[in-house]
């Protein structure tokens, strides 16, 4: 064997060991084989995707999206990465950085309804509330019976007084998620 095949050959191991610690939620050792894996080849953008996934799991946003843009530095065009680091800037209350990011997903895949979505959230969090209806519109559009995409459009009607809209979607949303009237009760 030679020296790239055993590179090669250890990249995949401390990969494949990375998410098979993920799966039991074994978050701290799972970054350390990701480390392992970028050791033995540090040019492949999926390993800094699932590390920032983890990190981001462990609470370290920060440390997520610096992984994440290694990722992007390595793939301008993988959709993942954008789409997570674009979480992690909702995480950290930076919405025109997240729906920068979801702008991008959505320009390469336009049928991404997990992008309109969370793209919609960011716009709710920014009391926009007509782009983030027009985002759970398109949303709902690919998902039809999305929820939360529901629930979170009924609240930006709601902030409109789009009263009987706004009961409308509540009302689809417990429908189909009756835990969501937990949410209106709070």
């Amino acid at each position: 064997m030679t020296s790239s095949q055993d590179s090669n050959a250890d990249y995949e191991y401390y990969l494949q060991t990375g998410l098979a610690l993920i799966n039991e939620q074994n978050f701290v050792s799972a970054i350390v084989a990701f480390d392992n894996a970028i050791k033995a080849d540090g040019t492949q953008a999926i390993v800094y995707q699932y590390r920032g996934a983890t990190e981001y799991a462990l609470g370290n946003v920060d440390a997520a999206i610096s992984n994440y843009n290694q990722a992007i530095e390595l793939d301008l065009n993988e959709a993942g990465s954008y789409f997570n680091r674009g979480i992690a800037y909702e995480a950290k209350g930076e919405f025109a950085k997240a729906i920068a990011d979801y702008d991008i997903v959505l320009s390469g895949n336009p049928n991404y309804a997990s992008a309109y979505y969370t793209r919609g959230n960011a716009y709710l969090a920014l009391q926009n509330y007509e782009a983030a209806i027009k985002n759970y519109n398109q949303s709902l559009t690919l998902r039809p019976d999305d929820p939360e995409a529901l629930f979170n459009r009924a609240s930006a009607y709601h902030a409109l007084n789009n009263f009987d809209a706004a009961s409308a979607d509540y009302l689809a949303a417990i429908n189909l998620n009756p835990n969501l009237a937990n949410e209106l009760l709070q």
